[in-house]
């Protein structure tokens, strides 16, 4: 919950300035738990002794980077779970009018391989959401990243 807090806009100072961004959930997460989701996650894996493999598959295709035919399936999961990654940043971090600019240029980089365009991957994260308000357990799970209870502006 505190790192969801930190991720929403913050009001101006003065009325009529704009709404100051809220953090990226990485600079969130790190001043709630001290490290990066990604390097807690990636510690885990080793712990766990899961393998050079799952670290690659969770590791998030850079900004910028170009997205070729994968070779295989962790090469199907790695893309598919960045696309993933980048849809839920979009929805978390983007409201109101950017919001299909910003779910366009996710269709955009992923689409083409993935094989879907933004109107598919809108329609995709509308139905989630309705989903997630209409399912009590997902609401009410610990399981559940508090992040992902703001999904529902958009």
């Amino acid at each position: 919950e505190q790192i969801h807090r930190l991720m929403q806009p913050e009001p101006p100072f003065r009325p009529g300035l704009p709404e100051l961004p809220g953090l990226s959930e990485g600079r969130a997460a790190m001043s709630v738990l001290g490290v990066e989701p990604e390097v807690l996650a990636h510690e885990v894996v080793k712990d766990w002794g899961l393998g050079e493999e799952m670290l690659n598959m969770m590791s998030r295709i850079p900004p910028g980077g170009v997205i070729t035919a994968p070779d295989n399936d962790t090469d199907w999961l790695k893309i598919t779970a960045s696309a993933a990654n980048e849809v839920v940043d979009v929805s978390a971090l983007q409201r109101g009018p950017v919001m299909p600019t910003a779910l366009n240029l996710v269709a955009q980089r992923y689409g083409k391989t993935l094989e879907f365009d933004a109107t598919e991957l809108a329609s995709a994260l509308k139905r989630a959401k309705e989903a997630e308000a209409g399912d009590k357990w997902f609401k009410n799970s610990s399981f559940v990243p508090s992040m992902l209870m703001g999904l529902d502006d958009t």
